[in-house]
């Protein structure tokens, strides 16, 4: 707990100093001006479209939930899924796996029932991200190398999900990479995700919760005057993250920030105004989450603190 409180923290003041570096890069006044921009209103939908993504996430948790484990009612679920979002803040988001540790805590469930859960919701939120980044890539015919690496990919993956054989194969791959530390414990637990990854219902779930962030990124972009097509400006952002997901710092922090600020750029929206998309999508996206996930820790520890 000491060492997840310090991580925490450094992390925290890593992201201040990315927005300070960002602030300075495209002159801080000319981005104060910009982020006054944004209507009250606006930010209220921003604020209520935010709230609706992080309740079609939660409802994925509890389905997936339910698939496995039947003794964990809906309030307990709802606030150990609100307490998984502080680590948002986590490469990759595989800090989540701290809704296992509060399951094992307090409800006795074993990790190998629990973990392969976390690992089908990151698993098939970042599989549709990578389709539909190559969609947009598609429809706009330019960057085919990469269409066709995200292509490749994806298709990789999914025959993994459907074909025991080929997942096999990528499991005794990747435990090979002394770097991934898999030893047999964490094949087993891998191999029996695989099961729960079949579901179709997971994939409409994620589709539906970036469809609903696209849309929260497309109110923020409202704001600014600019001659850019709404979709390429989504498929900037939607890129955006999967290079910080593939970064694998923390929350992508830096590498999300750096790169759609920069993609916005190059897509002909002045720096100041890119800025002040960036940092509003993340506000919304990853702070506001953040904040939440920290309150529903303090309520799940206050309704189980004999326990915890």
């Amino acid at each position: 707990m000491r060492n997840l409180k310090r991580n925490i923290i450094l992390t925290i003041i890593f992201a201040l100093l990315i927005y300070i570096l960002l602030a300075f890069y495209s002159d801080y006044k000319s981005l104060l001006n910009s982020l006054s921009r944004i209507s009250t209103s606006n930010l209220f939908i921003t604020f209520f479209i935010s709230i609706i993504i992080l309740l079609i996430k939660f409802f994925r948790w509890h389905f997936l939930l339910k698939l496995r484990i039947s003794s964990v009612n809906f309030s307990q679920s709802l606030l150990i899924f609100g307490s998984g979002l502080i680590m948002s803040i986590s490469p990759g988001k595989f800090g989540e796996i701290f809704k296992s540790y509060l399951l094992k805590k307090n409800n006795n469930i074993n990790y190998e029932i629990s973990i392969p859960l976390i690992i089908a919701e990151r698993f098939s939120e970042f599989l549709t991200l990578l389709i539909i980044q190559a969609l947009f890539l598609l429809y706009f015919w330019e960057n085919l190398t990469t269409f066709l690496i995200l292509f490749l990919l994806s298709t990789i993956l999914i025959l993994a999900i459907y074909n025991s054989a080929v997942y096999g194969k990528i499991l005794n791959i990747l435990s090979k990479i002394k770097f991934l530390k898999i030893d047999a414990s964490k094949l087993e637990i891998l191999l029996e995700s695989r099961k729960i990854l079949a579901n179709p219902k997971i994939y409409i779930l994620s589709i539906l919760a970036w469809l609903m962030e696209f849309f929260c990124f497309y109110i923020i972009l409202s704001n600014f005057i600019t001659d850019i097509i709404v979709l390429k400006a989504v498929s900037s952002y939607s890129l955006a993250i999967i290079l910080g997901s593939v970064s694998m710092l923390p929350a992508g922090l830096g590498t999300t920030e750096s790169s759609l600020t920069y993609l916005l750029f190059k897509n002909g929206i002045e720096v100041s105004n890119a800025a002040a998309i960036t940092i509003l999508i993340r506000i919304f996206t990853l702070w506001i989450p953040i904040v939440i996930g920290f309150l529903s820790l303090f309520l799940y520890w206050k309704r189980n603190q004999k326990k915890m």
